[in-house]
């Protein structure tokens, strides 16, 4: 199964990201979340998107990159929201087998990045074991009903 790296939306790692993270491990999937606040978390947007700007966004990425400087290239990124941006980020600076973008992606201009430092996104070989599969993502909280979403990530055929 795949080698996830997760990251958390503005607000940090609330109940809904690891629920999903759970799930995705249910799956068999090896999940790492990244917690990018060392455990802060936030209830409204307002607060949190003034401490990522207190923090300053290219801290923010830096951190991205550094939380996944022990992996083995060939993760998967993963990320709601701001933490889609994160993911994305990250497989600019490295190589990884693909990229999870839930609710969240920034312009390759605005992560000083070009075409060509992602031209390996469609030019490396994608093992003919991997398809691209819809995948059941819930999230959400024990304070509120769980949202569920559909969308397409990359997972080994013959699983789930």
């Amino acid at each position: 199964m795949s080698k996830i790296a997760l990251f958390h939306s503005v607000l940090g790692v609330r109940p809904g990201v690891v629920a999903a993270a759970e799930l995705l491990r249910s799956e068999g999937h090896d999940i790492e979340i990244v917690d990018q606040y060392d455990g802060l978390v936030f209830d409204d947007y307002e607060r949190a998107s003034a401490y990522a700007a207190d923090v300053g966004h290219p801290v923010l990425l830096e951190r991205a990159v550094g939380a996944v400087e022990h992996l083995a290239d060939g993760f998967i990124a993963a990320g709601f929201s701001n933490g889609g941006g994160m993911s994305e980020f990250v497989a600019t600076r490295r190589h990884v087998a693909g990229v999870a973008m839930l609710s969240g992606v920034l312009s390759l201009e605005m992560l000083g990045a070009s075409a060509k430092s992602v031209e390996c996104w469609t030019a490396c070989a994608v093992p003919t074991s991997t398809r691209l599969r819809p995948v059941r993502l819930i999230f959400g909280s024990s304070h509120s009903t769980s949202m569920s979403t559909s969308c397409y990530g990359i997972v080994q055929s013959g699983t789930k």
